[in-house]
C-alpha cells in the first residue's frame, strides 16, 4: 500500500496538478506526502585567500525562493491537504538524482508526477526526469499527463479501470500488485477492474515455455496467450490480492505494432463507451530483445498517451530472481 507518496515540483502551476492526484491517494490509504523541489548545488569555484562575501550567495538565494515557493503551495492547495500529513523538502544538485535519493532516504512508496508540455530548458528538464524515472526510479512512478483527467471523487457510478499490459515473463507480472494497490485506492470505497491485456505477433516468444512460433500458427499463439492470461488470473485471485476490491478480465491480441495496439485498446473498451483510467506496467519484461522491447514500449507510451502511466521498475531482487531461474533450467 503507497503510504509515502513523493511529488516532484519544478515551479511550475502544470507540475502542481499532480498534488490533487496524490493527496486522493494519500488520503485512501492513509498516507503521508512529500513534497519536493530540487535546487541546483553550487559549483564550488571560488578565489583562494577571497574574504567571504556578506551577500547571500546565488545558491543561498535559490534555497530560499524553494522554501518560499513550497510555502505557498501548501497555502494554495490548503484544501486538497486538508487532514493530511505533508512535508515539504528542499534537495539539491540534479533533478533525477535527488528526487531519487530522496525517495530511497525517505522510503517513499509512490513517485507521483505531471508530465507537462512546457517550453525552453523547464520543458527539457521535466521531460528528461520523466524519461529518467521509467528507467531508474526505486519505486513505482504514476506518471499524469497535463492533458488527460482523472474521474471525479463524487462519481460514485464510475468504474475505476486499469490496463496491464503482459509480456508472459515475471517481470512485467511485476506491475500488477502496484497497479492493484492503485486503483483500489482511487476507486475506494468502490470496486475496481485491472484488464490484463497481452500483446503477441507470430514470432513472439510462448508465453508457457519460451519456444519461437512459426508466422503459420496464429491461432496456437492466441491459444497459448489466453491460457498464459488464465493462469497469471487464477494466480492473483488465489494470492494476497484477493482480498481487494477488484474484478479481473484479460484479453490477447494478435498485432505487430504493440504500442499502437495497446493505445488503441487503452482508448475504449470493447463493447462500451468506456475507456480506461490508467494503464499499468513494468519498465522490463523479457531478458535480450524483449526486455528492450518492454522498456522502448513503455518510452513510447509515454511520449504518446495522455492517461496516467503507472510505470514500476522491477527490483535487483526480483531481477536476479527471475534470471536464477533461467540459469537453473539451463540444466535440464
Amino acid at each position: 500500500m503507497f503510504q509515502r507518496i513523493l511529488v516532484p515540483l519544478d515551479g511550475s502551476e502544470r507540475a502542481e496538478q499532480a498534488i490533487p492526484v496524490a493527496a486522493r491517494l494519500a488520503r485512501a490509504t492513509q498516507g503521508e506526502l512529500l513534497l519536493v523541489r530540487v535546487v541546483h548545488a553550487p559549483c564550488g569555484i571560488g578565489i583562494y585567500g577571497a574574504e567571504p562575501s556578506v551577500e547571500p550567495t546565488a545558491f543561498e538565494r535559490h534555497l530560499a525562493e524553494a522554501s518560499s515557493y513550497l510555502r505557498t503551495v501548501m497555502e494554495s492547495y490548503s484544501q486538497e491537504l486538508e487532514g493530511l500529513y505533508v512535508m515539504a523538502d528542499i534537495e539539491s544538485g540534479g533533478v533525477s538524482s535527488a528526487i531519487f535519493t530522496a525517495a530511497r532516504l525517505e522510503h517513499v512508496d509512490l513517485i507521483v508526477m505531471c508530465h507537462h508540455e512546457s517550453t525552453g530548458l523547464a520543458r527539457w528538464i521535466f521531460k528528461s526526469v520523466a524519461d529518467r524515472a521509467v528507467r531508474h526510479s526505486p519505486v513505482p512512478v504514476l506518471v499524469l499527463n497535463v492533458h488527460g483527467t482523472l474521474p471525479p471523487v463524487s462519481d460514485p457510478l464510475h468504474v475505476w479501470r486499469a490496463l496491464v499490459p503482459l509480456d508472459g515473463s515475471e517481470l512485467a507480472e511485476c506491475a500488477l500488485e502496484p497497479a492493484a494497490q492503485l486503483m483500489t485506492a482511487l476507486a475506494a470505497p468502490s470496486r475496481a477492474e485491472l484488464h490484463l491485456l497481452s500483446v503477441v505477433t507470430s514470432s513472439c516468444v510462448n508465453a508457457s515455455n519460451d519456444v519461437s512460433l512459426s508466422v503459420e500458427r496464429p491461432e496456437q499463439v492466441r491459444k497459448d496467450a489466453d491460457l498464459y492470461l488464465e493462469r497469471v488470473t487464477q494466480r492473483i485471485r488465489q494470492g494476497p490480492l484477493a482480498s481487494l476490491p477488484l474484478n479481473f478480465t484479460a484479453a490477447t491480441v494478435i498485432n505487430s505494432d504493440v504500442p499502437v495496439t495497446i493505445l488503441r485498446h487503452a482508448n475504449q473498451i470493447p463493447d462500451t463507451q468506456a475507456g480506461y483510467d490508467v494503464i499499468a506496467m513494468a519498465t522490463h519484461g523479457r531478458s535480450g530483445v524483449q526486455r528492450l522491447l518492454m522498456g522502448s514500449v513503455t518510452q513510447h507510451l509515454l511520449g504518446t498517451t495522455t492517461l496516467p502511466l503507472l510505470v514500476v521498475r522491477p527490483t535487483e531482487a526480483e531481477v536476479s530472481a527471475v534470471s536464477s531461474l533461467f540459469t537453473g533450467s539451463a540444466h535440464f
